[in-house]
Protein backbone atom coordinates (compact mmCIF):
# COMPACT_ATOMS: atom_id res chain seq x y z
CA UNK A 1 0.00 0.00 0.00
CA UNK A 2 2.67 2.46 -1.11
CA UNK A 3 1.39 6.26 -0.06
CA UNK A 4 -0.37 5.06 2.83
CA UNK A 5 0.64 5.00 6.85
CA UNK A 6 -0.93 2.74 9.58
CA UNK A 7 -1.53 4.56 12.58
CA UNK A 8 -3.70 3.05 14.27
CA UNK A 9 -2.06 -0.48 15.66
CA UNK A 10 -3.96 -0.15 19.50
CA UNK A 11 -7.71 1.39 20.22
CA UNK A 12 -7.17 5.31 20.35
CA UNK A 13 -9.99 7.46 19.67
CA UNK A 14 -9.80 7.43 15.85
CA UNK A 15 -10.05 3.25 16.26
CA UNK A 16 -12.69 3.14 19.05
CA UNK A 17 -15.01 5.94 17.18
CA UNK A 18 -14.87 3.29 13.76
CA UNK A 19 -16.57 0.58 16.49
CA UNK A 20 -20.24 1.38 15.87
CA UNK A 21 -19.87 1.26 12.08
CA UNK A 22 -18.10 -2.00 12.00
CA UNK A 23 -20.97 -4.13 10.42
CA UNK A 24 -21.50 -1.29 7.57
CA UNK A 25 -17.80 -1.53 7.13
CA UNK A 26 -17.64 -4.88 6.86
CA UNK A 27 -20.45 -5.18 4.72
CA UNK A 28 -18.83 -3.01 2.23
CA UNK A 29 -15.63 -4.48 2.71
CA UNK A 30 -13.91 -5.80 -0.16
CA UNK A 31 -11.82 -8.75 -0.44
CA UNK A 32 -8.32 -9.02 -0.60
CA UNK A 33 -6.97 -12.40 -0.22
CA UNK A 34 -6.54 -15.51 2.10
CA UNK A 35 -4.08 -17.61 2.90
CA UNK A 36 -1.84 -20.26 5.45
CA UNK A 37 -0.56 -18.58 8.89
CA UNK A 38 3.00 -17.63 8.00
CA UNK A 39 3.74 -18.20 12.12
CA UNK A 40 2.54 -22.19 11.02
CA UNK A 41 0.31 -22.61 14.49
CA UNK A 42 -1.55 -25.23 14.28
CA UNK A 43 -4.64 -24.02 15.51
CA UNK A 44 -4.82 -21.72 12.70
CA UNK A 45 -7.01 -23.02 9.34
CA UNK A 46 -6.76 -19.40 7.62
CA UNK A 47 -6.55 -15.55 7.37
CA UNK A 48 -8.23 -13.50 5.30
CA UNK A 49 -7.77 -10.11 4.40
CA UNK A 50 -10.65 -7.11 3.72
CA UNK A 51 -10.71 -3.18 3.22
CA UNK A 52 -12.70 -0.48 2.82
CA UNK A 53 -12.68 3.19 1.77
CA UNK A 54 -14.32 5.34 4.66
CA UNK A 55 -14.40 9.79 4.85
CA UNK A 56 -13.38 10.56 8.29
CA UNK A 57 -15.73 13.56 9.33
CA UNK A 58 -13.73 14.42 12.31
CA UNK A 59 -10.69 14.58 10.03
CA UNK A 60 -12.03 16.80 7.17
CA UNK A 61 -13.19 14.28 4.95
CA UNK A 62 -10.22 12.84 4.77
CA UNK A 63 -10.10 9.54 3.22
CA UNK A 64 -9.07 6.31 5.00
CA UNK A 65 -8.99 2.65 4.49
CA UNK A 66 -9.98 0.48 6.88
CA UNK A 67 -7.91 -3.12 6.71
CA UNK A 68 -9.63 -5.99 8.54
CA UNK A 69 -6.96 -8.83 9.15
CA UNK A 70 -9.46 -11.82 10.27
CA UNK A 71 -7.93 -15.15 11.50
CA UNK A 72 -10.27 -18.07 11.08
CA UNK A 73 -9.14 -21.35 13.90
CA UNK A 74 -9.88 -24.88 13.16
CA UNK A 75 -13.04 -24.69 15.12
CA UNK A 76 -13.89 -22.68 12.86
CA UNK A 77 -14.11 -19.32 15.30
CA UNK A 78 -13.29 -15.97 13.86
CA UNK A 79 -11.07 -13.61 15.28
CA UNK A 80 -10.17 -9.83 13.65
CA UNK A 81 -8.01 -7.01 13.88
CA UNK A 82 -8.78 -3.96 11.86
CA UNK A 83 -6.30 -0.80 11.65
CA UNK A 84 -6.77 2.50 9.85
CA UNK A 85 -4.97 3.99 6.97
CA UNK A 86 -4.51 7.67 5.65
CA UNK A 87 -3.29 8.38 2.38
CA UNK A 88 -0.02 10.84 2.75
CA UNK A 89 -0.56 13.83 1.21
Amino acid sequence: MSGEKSFSQTANSDKINTFKYLDLMLKNAIYIISGSDAKKRRNVKEWHYLAVKILNKRKNNIEEMIIFSVREDNNGDIYYNHTIQEKEI
